[in-house]
């Protein structure tokens, strides 16, 4: 069984059709990307048990942010995002922001009644993502002592719910 020191952990899983990206999350009232915690990439085609244990991870190593300590935390958030954006399309060959986000879909993981919940989302503008539901049908759980393979098995079907605006494209998710 998976023991939080957090008590609301989150991460969240992209995918654009050539790599994954696992990101902790923190949480202050608001969910963000960590800025202390590494991102962790994945190349298409995965195993699941590899990217399980990534999520796994990521859901670890969510913490608690006071909510006084936000205001000086948010500039260091907004940086670290730039530069994993510019390391990304590096790494992988865009040539723009656009192009690297043109198909990137996320998928959002949390604890919810002593389960996981993978909650996929809407890529609602070119970095941008809304939640589709809370409770719907695309929600998936399992049980908090499920296997890392299980649990990217449920990551991959949770990036396979997301949807996306009709600029956007879905990638395909293996």
């Amino acid at each position: 069984m998976i023991k939080f020191a957090n008590e609301s952990p989150a991460a969240t899983i992209f995918f654009n059709g050539d790599f994954y990206c696992v990101v902790s999350m923190s949480n202050s009232g608001l969910h963000f990307a960590d800025p202390e915690e590494p991102v962790r990439y994945y190349e298409f085609g995965v195993d699941s048990e590899i990217l399980g244990e990534g999520v796994r991870q990521a859901l670890l190593a969510s913490k608690k942010i006071p909510p006084n300590e936000l205001k000086g935390v948010l500039p260091i958030v907004k940086k670290k995002v730039e530069e994993r954006i510019a390391s990304e399309m590096k790494t992988y060959g865009y040539k723009d922001k656009r192009a690297l986000y043109q198909r990137m879909i996320a998928c959002s993981v949390g604890l919810n009644n002593q389960a996981l919940v993978f909650y996929p989302n809407h890529h609602s503008s070119l970095d941008g993502y809304k939640g589709i539901s809370n409770d719907g049908p695309e929600v998936l759980r399992l049980p908090l002592s499920s296997s890392n393979a299980e649990i990217g098995v449920k990551a991959k079907e949770g990036l396979r719910r997301c949807t996306t605006a009709p600029e956007f494209e879905l990638p395909v998710v293996l």
